[in-house]
């Protein structure tokens, strides 16, 4: 039973957390009041963490197609 509650506890702190950093990368990019300067950044670098794994995955095992999404639209007419 304890073992249960541990694992149950655990958990929903995991979630707690993973709810507060992403609350915190949506506030950051839709121009909320600013962290300091520190802070932001390093959220917004650790919130780009799985893109980067996965550019770093496929240039190892030598996929030649590398397509990073930025965000940016192209202005074509």
């Amino acid at each position: 039973m304890k073992k249960i509650y541990y694992l149950a506890t655990t958990f929903f702190l995991m979630v707690i957390t993973a709810l507060f950093f992403s609350w915190a990368v949506w506030h950051i990019e839709h121009g909320g009041q600013k962290k300091k300067p520190p802070v932001s950044e390093w959220i917004l670098e650790l919130a780009q963490y799985p893109i980067n794994l996965k550019v770093a995955i496929r240039q190892i095992f030598g996929s030649t197609q590398l397509l990073i999404n930025t965000g940016d639209v192209d202005s074509r007419s």
